[in-house]
Formats: structure tokens, sequence, C-alpha cells
């Protein structure tokens, strides 16, 4: 699949599950918040956003907007602190379990 084709489903997607955020029904604006939230998708935070701070919305969909805004937030503080560290990411042979395995012979130098 071309990637300007994935591109333009997940816009689709995006769109059809915002489009869901103004169902009537709390159930189907719940669902399409977890499925907003799951998709990881940081192009969905403004409308999770507005979900969050619509004072007329059902707690339980409030709140699961708060836990999917809540997942991009450690996401951003994740990246920044790996953009910011100094140490490296620890290589397989440096790990006490890879020097295990290594020494009892399981894996071939």
């Amino acid at each position: 699949m071309s990637r300007e084709k994935n591109s333009r489903m997940s816009y689709e997607l995006l769109q059809n599950l915002a489009d869901q955020l103004e169902d009537e029904n709390p159930r189907v604006r719940l669902r399409a918040v977890r499925r907003l939230g799951a998709l990881a998708d940081p192009s969905a935070i403004p409308a999770l956003s507005k979900v969050y701070y619509n004072q007329e919305e059902t707690p339980a969909v409030r709140k699961a907007a708060a836990e999917a805004l809540g997942v991009f937030r450690a996401m951003q503080e994740a990246l920044a602190r790996t953009k910011t560290s100094k140490s490296r990411t620890l290589l397989p042979s440096k790990s006490r379990a890879f020097r295990r395995k290594r020494s009892s012979g399981c894996w071939a130098s």
C-alpha cells in the first residue's frame, strides 16, 4: 500500500471517529474517544481536548478523553527524555540476560 493511500485512509478514519464524537449516543462517543486514543495519532489531540473540556459531556466520556490525552502527554515526555538524554539505549550485548545466555553456550560468538 502506498504511503499516500495509507495517509488518506488514516485521515478518513480520524475524521470518521471525530464525527462520531458528535453522536447523540454517549456509548458511540465513548467508543470513538477510546479508538482515537488507541490510534495514538497526535492529530486527534484537538478533538479529544474539545471532548475533555466540554462540561456538558458525560463523565465517562470526559474521563476516557482525559486518559487518551494522558497517553499523548506520556509519549511526549518520553520522547523529550529520549532526545535530551545523554545515555544511549542499552545494547543487547551489555545486558545481564544476554551475558548469561552467551556464557551458558546458548549463543555462539
